[in-house]
């Protein structure tokens, strides 16, 4: 009997399947470069692209070649970001040796720290201090990890595709400056001091960069202070819409003594939003359609007490402020 010769791993020359994957492999990372070019805006992105591409690649190969463990590969990954991070990354080490070892030191602070800057910085940022960091890793990383599962086909690829798309994925959550945010019930769970953190960061958003902050709430407090435009829904059916300074003034809350006669037949003239008695006194919201009478206390209600009285009382009118206009189809600024 004669023993059957030791598999031997197949050449990757031999494969052709291996440039297919290798080719969708350098597409979706020129995809990714394509998609960071808003952010960026220089001619060094593609230096660190390339460059995290082909030094991911190169690791990849090497260690299919050696057979290197994942984790051998892994911590020549890591040493390669370590002696290259400073040319692919950091441009301004090239001035001077001075500036080159201080960019040693930019390179591992924005290891960690250039994710949370690229969010806070106007794009396009170029090459301003370590902020192509994110770019490399991103790059670099996935490259390595996508090209060693070509290599290693005998191991599987199937996440071949998710792994590139991490750095279409980065490049499309930190280029992206929208004009429209949605954000539903943004302040649900969270403590008083986080909560005026949020509102305070959306309403310098909507004032530095102009965008449109929608956000649905059942917190009536926050809204005050922070909505320019209101829109009430109850039961399907819009009750109040248009600009929040003019829905309180368009509203009087009125106290009397249900002694001095009919108040409800007084109140006829004004649009009755909520009417209630309680003992000898009735309070009522309403809209006046003209002069309410002297004997009645006569205050201005808080936003709070409007909204509420309008979600109490849906057979109510609705009120559209002169702010905004109403049509068949819906609720149109004019």
């Amino acid at each position: 009997m004669t023993a059957a010769a030791p598999r031997r791993p197949r050449a990757l020359e031999s494969d052709p399947a291996l440039f297919v994957d290798a080719g969708f492999v350098l597409a979706l990372a020129a995809v990714a470069v394509y998609a960071a070019w808003p952010i960026y805006q220089t001619p060094y992105l593609f230096v660190t692209a390339g460059g995290a591409v082909l030094v991911g690649g190169g690791i990849a190969l090497l260690g299919r070649l050696r057979h290197w463990s994942w984790l051998l590969t892994a911590g020549a990954v890591l040493g390669a970001y370590l002696v290259l991070g400073v040319p692919l990354a950091v441009p301004s080490a090239f001035v001077s040796r001075a500036d080159f070892l201080a960019a040693y030191r930019q390179l591992l602070a924005a290891t960690v720290g250039s994710w949370r800057q690229l969010v806070t910085v106007e794009a396009p940022v170029g090459h301003f201090q370590a902020l192509l960091v994110p770019v490399l890793i991103t790059l670099l990383v996935c490259a390595a990890a996508a090209f060693a599962l070509v290599f290693h086909r005998a191991r599987g690829y199937g996440a071949l595709v998710p792994i590139m798309l991490l750095p279409v994925a980065f490049a499309l959550a930190f280029g992206k400056r929208p004009d429209l945010l949605l954000l539903d019930e943004p302040m649900a769970d969270l403590d008083p001091l986080a909560r005026h953190d949020l509102s305070a960061l959306l309403m310098s958003e909507a004032v530095e960069r102009g965008i449109t902050v929608v956000m649905s709430s059942h917190l009536l407090s926050e809204l005050e202070d922070m909505c320019d435009y209101l829109l009430v829904l109850a039961g399907g059916r819009i009750r109040l819409a248009g600009d929040a300074d003019a829905l309180v003034p368009a509203h009087a809350l009125v106290t009397g003594l249900v002694d001095g006669g009919d108040p409800v037949a007084a109140l006829a003239p004004h649009t009755v939003i909520e009417f209630r008695v309680q003992g000898r006194q009735f309070q009522a919201l309403v809209r006046p359609n003209g002069p309410l009478r002297a004997e009645w206390v006569v205050s201005e209600p808080s936003l709070e007490e409007v909204l509420l009285a309008h979600l109490r009382s849906p057979d109510a009118p609705p009120l559209y402020t002169p702010g905004a206009r109403h049509e068949a189809e819906g609720i149109h600024s004019s």
